[in-house]
């Protein structure tokens, strides 16, 4: 029976990052890009600093993949890197731009709206419970929500 529900999420994540990808596309960004902006807005919100390695830990993914997309980032003038405030010249604290803030301000809203198509059909209730059900298999998978 798993094998079924695997193949069920397999379905369902190929029609999230379409759309994902369809908004990032949009927007001059990959999917990861437009990830990564998303993650850097809500923590300099939170009012808390995002270096490169929080970033990475953050999406599991390599620094030279991570350094690609910052690059691409830094070059589209959304982002700028600059020496965190530990002072350790090796770690770089990513910042938005303000084109970057506006960008992230599209993409939110077009996350938003990825968001309540995939979860319409579904009442406060089951969000919930699908909420629930989702942490505990990415923490039995050794994971955590970014």
């Amino acid at each position: 029976m798993g094998r079924y529900v695997l193949e069920d999420l397999r379905v369902l994540t190929y029609y999230i990052r379409r759309a994902l990808n369809a908004g990032a596309n949009q927007l001059d960004l990959t999917n990861i890009q437009m990830a990564i902006l998303n993650f850097v807005a809500l923590r300099n919100y939170e009012h808390i600093d995002t270096c490169q390695k929080e970033v990475e830990d953050a999406f599991n993914i390599s620094k030279s993949s991570m350094s690609d997309s910052l690059q691409s980032l830094e070059n589209k003038g959304l982002i700028v890197r600059s020496i965190c405030q530990d002072g350790d010249s090796r770690r770089k604290m990513i910042t938005l731009t303000e084109k970057g803030k506006k960008t992230n301000e599209k993409s939110f809203k077009f996350l938003a709206e990825v968001n309540e198509k995939v979860l319409s059909p579904l009442d406060e209730n089951e969000i919930k419970s699908l909420s629930d059900i989702l942490d505990k298999l990415i923490k039995n998978l050794g994971g955590q929500k970014i």
